[in-house]
C-alpha cells in the first residue's frame, strides 16, 4: 500500500496533461440534471489514470474556464484541489475514509476576490485498498459565509451597545434622582402642590429609567452568557425562584400548586432561575381583578428525547390573541402602564430559553388564563 501511494505521488508530478474535461463526470444526464438543479459542480479524480473530470459548473467554481489544460492543473494547485491535495491526506494519519468525506477552503481568486467553497465526495477503493476513484459535488459557500461573517460582526456591535448603553446612561440618571431627591428633601416644604408632583414624578421616571437600563444590561449578559451547563432538579430551581419571589406571594395570598414530577434540567443555574422567576413573578402581577393569583408548574412533557421543560399555568386575564407576540419583544407589553414591570421580562425568558437551545411560548389556558411553556435542550 504504501509503495502504490509513492508511485502515484511521483506520477502526480506529470498530470499538467491530466484531463480536464467538461463531460466526463456529467455523463449521466439525470445526475447532470440534479446537479444543475442544487447549483453544484461535479467532479472525479480517478487515481489509477491520475485523471481530473468536472463538468461546466465545477470548471466556473473553481476557475478553470478560458485555460489551457496545464493553465487549469496550475489553477487547482493554487487553490489546493487537485489530486496532489487527496493524496496528501492519504499518506497523513488521518486517511481518506471509506464514503462520504467532506471539505471547506476559502481561496484569494486571481482578480483577487475571497472565494469560500466546499465539497463532498465517495472514495472508491480496488481489491487492494487503493484509492481508485474519487467522486464528489462542489459548491460555493461564499455568500452564506459573508452573511454568517456580517450576523456574527452585528450581534457583536449590538452586545457592545447595549452593555455601553446600559453604563454610560447610568450617570446622568444618578445626578438626576440624586438631585431631584435633594430638591425635594431641602425644599419640600416651600414647593407647591403641583412642583411637588413634578418632582414626584421626575423621581418616578428615574426609577423605571433605572429599571430599563437594568434590564438592557441584564440582556446583553445574556447574550453573552457562558453556555456551559449542568444537570439540575427543577425542582429546587423552582424554589429556589419562589423563595425570592416570597414577600410578593405572601402579599398576594397568591396559591401555587407545584407538580411533583418535574424533570431534570440542563442548565446554567443561575439564568434558569431568572427565567423561572420571570414567569412566576408575571403570574403574580397578572391577575382578574380582586381576585388573588391562582398559579400551577407543571413538567413539559410533549419534547421526547430532545428538550425538557416546564409549564406555568395561570388564572390570569390572559393575553389577546392579536397581542401575543407583542409580548415577546423587548420593551413592549400587552397591558398598560399601570402594572408595574418594564416589558422586557419575556424577551429576557426568551433569549434564555434559545440561548440553553430551548424555546418559549404562550398558550390560552382552558377556562381562562394564560400557559407559558419554556423549554431547554436536554
Amino acid at each position: 500500500m504504501g509503495v502504490m501511494k509513492t508511485d502515484l505521488k511521483a506520477k502526480t508530478e506529470g498530470v499538467a496533461n491530466a484531463s480536464l474535461g467538461s463531460e466526463g463526470a456529467a455523463s449521466d444526464f439525470h445526475i447532470e440534471q440534479a446537479a444543475r438543479a442544487a447549483n453544484f459542480g461535479i467532479w472525479t479524480f480517478e487515481g489509477e489514470a491520475l485523471r481530473f473530470e468536472c463538468d461546466r459548473r465545477g470548471t466556473e467554481l473553481l476557475g478553470l474556464t478560458e485555460k489551457t489544460s496545464e493553465q487549469r492543473q496550475a489553477a487547482l494547485r493554487r487553490i489546493d484541489f487537485c489530486p496532489e491535495t487527496f493524496l496528501k491526506q492519504e499518506e497523513s494519519d488521518a486517511p481518506l475514509e471509506d464514503g462520504a468525506i467532506y471539505r471547506a477552503w476559502s481561496f484569494v481568486t486571481e482578480t483577487g476576490v475571497k472565494r469560500y467553497l466546499a465539497t463532498r465526495a465517495l472514495v472508491s477503493r480496488d481489491d487492494q485498498g487503493r484509492v481508485s476513484r474519487i467522486s464528489g459535488v462542489v459548491w460555493d459557500e461564499t455568500v452564506a459565509k459573508e452573511s454568517a461573517s456580517q450576523v456574527l460582526e452585528k450581534k457583536k456591535e449590538l452586545e457592545t451597545l447595549l452593555y455601553v448603553i446600559s453604563h454610560d446612561l447610568r450617570e446622568p440618571l444618578r445626578a438626576i434622582r440624586s438631585y431631584s431627591s435633594l430638591l425635594q428633601d431641602r425644599h419640600g416644604d416651600s414647593l407647591d402642590e403641583q412642583a411637588t408632583e413634578f418632582v414626584d414624578r421626575i423621581r418616578q421616571g428615574g426609577e423605571r429609567m433605572s429599571r430599563l437600563l437594568d434590564d438592557v444590561l441584564n440582556l446583553s449578559r445574556i447574550y453573552q452568557m457562558n453556555t456551559e451547563r449542568e444537570q439540575v432538579p427543577a425542582r429546587g430551581l423552582v424554589e429556589s425562584a419562589l423563595e425570592s419571589l416570597n414577600h410578593r406571594i405572601a402579599e398576594t395570598k397568591a396559591k401555587i400548586v407545584v407538580a411533583d414530577d418535574l424533570p431534570e434540567l440542563r442548565v446554567n443555574p443561575v439564568y434558569a432561575k431568572q427565567a423561572l422567576t420571570h414567569l412566576i413573578g408575571n403570574a403574580l402581577k397578572f391577575t382578574r381583578s380582586g381576585e388573588a393569583p391562582e398559579l400551577e408548574i407543571a413538567p413539559y412533557g410533549a419534547g421526547g428525547d430532545r428538550v425538557a421543560g416546564l409549564v406555568f399555568k395561570d388564572r390570569g386575564p390572559g393575553i389577546p390573541e392579536d397581542r401575543v407576540e407583542r409580548v415577546f419583544t423587548l420593551f413592549q407589553r400587552g397591558v398598560g402602564r399601570d402594572v408595574e414591570g418594564t416589558g422586557a421580562g419575556l424577551a429576557i425568558v426568551r433569549q434564555i430559553a434559545r440561548k440553553h437551545g430551548g424555546e418559549l411560548w404562550h398558550e390560552p389556558r382552558e377556562s381562562g388564563g394564560s400557559q407559558f411553556t419554556v423549554t431547554f435542550a436536554k
